[in-house]
């Protein structure tokens, strides 16, 4: 049992259970799923599906850094954001589309203290946390005026983002289907890895 205490939004929590979004608790990948959606919408977009695609398969191997995926972010968000000014309109017809894909495991086991981290971008994940009724949360974040990027929520950037957010927090159990996860899964006392709705104790991390 863990003592000590983490506070975030006027409350405290002892050991809280920490999950990753994408293919653990939504099955996929929701940007990309959400960029596939917009290309029937506005065909032009698909002069990017190359690029989204090799990021993709990169991302998967764990052979994209924070940087690279803040470069590509970066380069572009702003033109495909521009091509896409029923954003609002189409977030949420994803979502009603697609609340379907998340998973049924998750809301068997959620708690009311539970956390969410993801690379996803706010405008896109903050929907489907409301469908979940999850309160607490940190992911990449962009100024969809501007089109920049404020924050990229993405392997060793993830858990700085998650602890400046919620500085002590203890994780007593953290859930996802990535290794590019392996800052968390170094900090949780245990891990599991979510393939659909199979989840299994990963033990290459023992405290």
């Amino acid at each position: 049992m863990c003592y000590n205490y983490c506070k975030y939004e006027k409350s405290a929590v002892i050991c809280i259970n920490v999950y990753d979004f994408d293919n653990t608790i939504y099955d996929g990948e929701s940007l990309l799923d959400f960029y596939l959606l917009c290309i029937k919408h506005h065909p032009k977009l698909v002069k990017y599906l190359f690029v989204v695609l090799d990021s993709y398969r990169k991302y998967k191997k764990c052979k994209i850094s924070p940087e690279r995926f803040s470069f590509l972010a970066k380069k572009y968000a702003a033109e495909a954001l521009c091509a896409v000014p029923d954003l609002e309109a189409l977030t949420e017809k994803f979502w009603i589309r697609n609340k379907r894909k998340l998973k049924g495991w998750y809301k068997s086991e959620q708690k009311t203290d539970d956390i969410v981290v993801s690379a996803t971008f706010g405008f896109l994940l903050r929907p489907a946390l409301e469908i979940l009724g999850i309160k607490h949360y940190v992911c990449s974040e962009i100024d969809l005026e501007s089109a920049k990027i404020t924050q990229i929520c993405f392997k060793e950037e993830k858990i700085r983002c998650f602890e400046k957010k919620f500085p002590g927090a203890e994780i007593e159990n953290f859930y996802t289907d990535s290794l590019n996860d392996e800052e968390f899964m170094k900090k949780a006392q245990n891990v599991y890895l979510v393939k659909h709705e199979k989840i299994i104790k990963y033990d290459g991390y023992k405290h």
